[in-house]
């Protein structure tokens, strides 16, 4: 599954699961100084599986 890079400073990610806390967690996998914490949190009740996580991640408002 291809996700868009991070919105934040354009660097690779890629994205886990965590059963403990029920999140799908979006990890930088190349070394950038992004603003962003780790992990990028979805929350596991909203988004119900991977498929629907790279989906949410991949979606970018338009900006007008």
């Amino acid at each position: 599954m291809e996700l868009k890079p991070c919105p934040f400073c354009g660097g690779k990610v890629s994205l886990t699961y965590s059963s403990a806390n029920n999140t799908f967690n979006f990890w930088h996998t190349d070394v950038f100084s992004c603003a962003a914490k780790e992990p990028i949190e979805f929350d596991g009740d909203i988004v119900k599986s991977l498929k629907e996580a790279s989906d949410a991640w991949n979606r970018r408002a338009e900006v007008k």
